[in-house]
């Protein structure tokens, strides 16, 4: 279930209405997204990586940890901290899909992404 918050703030009626956002907005959007990511998420959590990769030792597929929010990226949007085999990364939060399909984060990341693909 989600809080008021996060329905007022980034219901998809909101998301729809941003598609023609000038610069300064969508970067307000930007933070809006990484401010209420970070208070909302329960961390650690499972997830795997959902895009292609061309290189790196990332590749679809891969289990993953996701242990915090590490920022945001023009380019990639939102990157998180996450772990492989004891490893380290930082990656972008729109190329992971949660484990669990039930966790509330789940559907939180699948909002974001939405966003990510049709309103950046």
């Amino acid at each position: 279930m989600h809080d008021d918050i996060y329905e007022k703030e980034f219901s998809s009626d909101k998301r729809n209405s941003q598609a023609g956002f000038d610069e300064r907005e969508r970067l307000d959007t930007y933070e809006n997204w990484e401010s209420y990511l970070s208070k909302t998420f329960k961390f650690p959590f499972e997830a795997k990586i959902s895009a292609y990769q061309e290189s790196g030792p990332l590749q679809e597929g891969d289990n993953i940890t996701v242990l915090s929010i590490s920022g945001e990226e023009d380019l990639y949007g939102i990157l998180v901290r996450i772990t492989k085999n004891r490893k380290q990364y930082i990656f972008p939060l729109c190329d992971i899909e949660v484990a669990n399909k039930k966790s509330e984060n789940y559907l939180m990341i699948d909002d974001y992404c939405h966003w990510f693909a049709n309103y950046r």
